[in-house]
């Protein structure tokens, strides 16, 4: 079997087994969420705040820790503390039986030196056992956290499209498409496609190949 075929089989699978689509979490509770993350934050607590998540995509709840860590030792290393200031951009929006925030972090020193740290990213939520349970955050390119209120969101159907290129991926049910970055990709385009509720994840980029090679003969190599 395919490497291409495993992963669609396996996509598959999940999607069968997926539970049903659960109600909209309400906007003041994941406001709340928030709110309890940043204190675990501000607090220095890491490990209390990691713990809050019940990670479904273990890589990147990893990455996630590890930059909070880096910058956590880089503030005590200078005998300071960072402050989190985290804010809703848009109305929840579910994926199956998962709730996408869009959310904005303004990191700054307690002290108020400087000038603040500004990022945005999705947070994956759902519900369990009537709580809030967050399972991912991940970052995003600033305008990508502020659309999610948009009625034709492509990012929550899994969906992206390069007219210019030609080509579009989706939409496919249960997936959430989280573009990369381009300080992160280093190319043109670059996205992960995320099946909530699995481990299931795959990475796409686009680059400017070597001039001098035709798109057959791209294809052949691949």
């Amino acid at each position: 079997m395919s490497l291409l075929s495993a992963v669609s089989a396996a996509a598959t699978a999940a999607l069968l087994l997926s539970p049903q689509a659960q109600a909209q979490i309400d906007a003041e509770r994941c406001k709340d969420l928030l709110r309890n993350l940043d204190d675990l934050h501000n607090a220095g607590q890491l490990e209390d705040y990691l713990a809050r998540f019940v990670a479904e995509q273990a890589l990147l709840h990893d990455v996630h820790g590890r930059q909070l860590q880096a910058r956590m030792a880089y503030a005590q290393d200078r005998n300071k503390a960072l402050v989190r200031q985290s804010r809703l951009l848009a109305p929840p929006q579910l994926v199956g039986d998962h709730t996408v925030l869009g959310v904005t972090y303004q990191t700054s020193w307690s002290d108020g030196s400087g000038s603040p740290m500004s990022e945005h990213g999705f947070l994956v939520v759902r519900e369990a056992n009537g709580e809030i349970v967050p399972v991912l955050a991940i970052e995003t390119p600033p305008a990508v956290a502020s659309t999610l209120g948009d009625s034709d969101n492509r990012y929550l159907t899994g969906s992206l499209a390069c007219p210019p290129c030609n080509y579009q991926i989706g939409p496919a049910t249960g997936w959430l498409c989280v573009p990369v970055p381009h300080t992160r990709s280093h190319a043109l385009e670059a996205a992960t496609f995320l099946l909530l509720g699995t481990d299931i994840a795959i990475d796409l980029s686009v680059r400017i190949g070597p001039a001098d090679e035709t798109a057959t003969a791209m294809v052949d190599r691949l």
